[in-house]
């Protein structure tokens, strides 16, 4: 946990090119998309690990109000257990640059790869910790829009993070509008409604089990190996898919309502989960250790020239910057 950062105050304009770069040595990247990079740093007054995102101003034009949303989640996700959190958030005259806690044990997809098939005591679990992850957004007034096993981060025990609030969107009088998401994720009513509710994101995460307990997606067409699990899989298990998947909105709330009370849930201890006391049931490896620093110009070589944007563009992110100080 970063106890304080020794930021100025959050300013509207941009800092200067190296600036607030200067208070972190980078080692290496975390992961990369059309974005921008997140890379791992450490931060030089405190010594914590970070994970430093980094995204493309020029890429947001289009989708200013978006990087708006990541920003205030990831700030208001202040001290969850389930969620991602940013420590602060500046920018240059090209990036901006969320500062967020470095969870070691990488992506839940990562964990599948290099240890599947998950059994069912390690389903029930991270399911358990995404259902209370998706609890504490919906309840900040957000639907995530984008929940697969690449956008859940583990720790270096193996808890459970939910992670890449790109895609997210605000409720308004508990709905939403927009058809995004990742393909064979994303529940019927977002590719055919006008207005969906939070229970899409359970839908994707009725998938996301699918996926760690098969292999598979819904839509792919299972192989001999991939059949066997499905007629392995528990009842339970089998049954709490079926009912998140569900394509009847309606019914599929009914059954999110009183989620908990599910059997294939039954063994968890919502209490101790709640307050990270249950501890996950398997073993992390241990993190390799870091090398030499590498300079941030290197970590971040793009191609081409960047186009300067405008006063005008510029002022579409206003805003963005904060700072957290806490003492915890």
């Amino acid at each position: 946990m970063i106890k304080i950062f020794l930021f100025p105050g959050a300013s509207a304009l941009p800092v200067g090119p190296t600036g607030l770069l200067n208070s972190f040595n980078f080692y290496k990247i975390l992961g990369k998309g059309g974005y921008g990079k997140v890379l791992l740093a450490r931060e030089l007054v405190t010594k914590q690990l970070v994970a430093v995102k980094v995204v493309e101003k020029n890429i947001l034009l289009n989708s200013v109000a978006s990087i708006m949303i990541e920003k205030e989640i990831l700030e208001a996700a202040m001290d969850c257990k389930f969620l991602t959190e940013a420590f602060a958030a500046f920018h240059t005259e090209d990036n901006i640059y969320f500062v967020m806690d470095y969870l070691s044990g990488g992506s839940l997809y990562d964990f599948y790869q290099q240890n599947k098939p998950l059994n069912i005591n390690t389903i029930r679990f991270l399911a358990a910790e995404m259902i209370c992850g998706l609890k504490s957004l919906h309840s900040l007034g957000y639907i995530h829009r984008d929940l697969k096993l690449g956008n859940v981060l583990l720790d270096s025990r193996g808890h459970a993070k939910i992670a890449d609030f790109g895609l997210a969107a605000h409720m308004i009088n508990g709905k939403a509008k927009g058809c995004v998401g990742t393909r064979g994720y994303v529940a019927p009513e977002v590719l055919y409604r006008d207005e969906y509710d939070y229970t899409v994101d359970y839908y994707s995460l009725g998938v996301t089990l699918f996926r760690m307990a098969t292999g598979l997606k819904l839509e792919q067409e299972p192989t001999p190996e991939s059949k066997a699990q499905i007629h392995s899989m528990s009842p339970e298990l089998r049954d709490f898919i079926l009912k998140l998947v569900c394509d009847n909105p309606e019914e599929r709330m009914r059954f999110v309502c009183s989620i908990k009370d599910h059997p294939f849930l039954g063994p968890i201890d919502w209490e101790a989960l709640e307050s990270g006391k249950l501890k996950p049931p398997y073993i992390m490896p241990q993190p390799k250790k870091l090398g030499e620093s590498v300079p941030y110009g290197t970590l971040m070589q793009s191609k081409g020239e960047k186009i300067p944007l405008t006063t005008s563009q510029q002022e579409l992110f206003r805003g963005i910057s904060f700072v957290r100080n806490c003492n915890t």
